[in-house]
């Protein structure tokens, strides 16, 4: 993930040194991703602009533009009185996979939790809005572009109420509505 090698940058720039964009001739354990990435001779499907609305840092500055926008779930940087009454979720800003998060319901009971790698992250805290649930699993529909065009679709699934790296995930088949109706 792009986050990953910022990441690596800011490391780099709250360290010791702060190494130039592009390293070549270092040892294998010096190598960032940014190293790999960045070179004219790799071609990344997943394009830079990813990184911003995977970031969730991006939710409470979209709430602030446009609340109670019927598309947006409130969120914040810091807990809310109205947050803290009706559930809320705490997600680390740059995690990923469904790691360090929590769900928070009514009266602070904690509804479900995951441990990870970016428990030292700040948070956001976003209303609670469970996944559905069919049969023993929690659904989520996830659809992915590939240069600049729909790619696909797939359902993950899991028996907790958060999706993660490790759940359930079912290729889905798209039909043409001429397709479709035919049969």
């Amino acid at each position: 993930a792009w986050e990953t090698m910022l990441e690596q940058l800011r490391e780099d720039a709250t360290g010791m040194e702060v190494a130039p964009p592009i390293r070549t001739g270092y040892p294998e354990d010096k190598v960032r991703l940014i190293d790999v990435l960045l070179r004219p001779e790799v071609l990344v499907y997943e394009p830079l602009w990813t990184a911003i609305p995977s970031n969730k840092a991006i939710l409470p500055v979209l709430w602030s533009l446009f609340p109670n926008h019927r598309y947006l779930l409130e969120a914040g940087f810091e807990l809310t009185p109205e947050l803290v009454k009706n559930g809320y979720a705490q997600k680390p800003i740059a995690g990923r996979r469904g790691d360090n998060v929590k769900l928070i319901g009514e009266c602070k009971s904690v509804l479900d939790s995951t441990d990870g790698r970016f428990d030292k992250q700040e948070s956001i805290y976003q209303q609670l809005w469970c996944l559905p649930k069919v049969e023993d699993q929690y659904v989520q529909v996830c659809t992915f572009t590939v240069g600049g065009h729909y790619g696909g679709s797939c359902l993950r699934s899991d028996p907790s109420l958060v999706i993660m790296g490790n759940s359930d995930m079912q290729p889905l088949r798209v039909l043409s509505d001429k397709d479709f109706l035919k049969k």
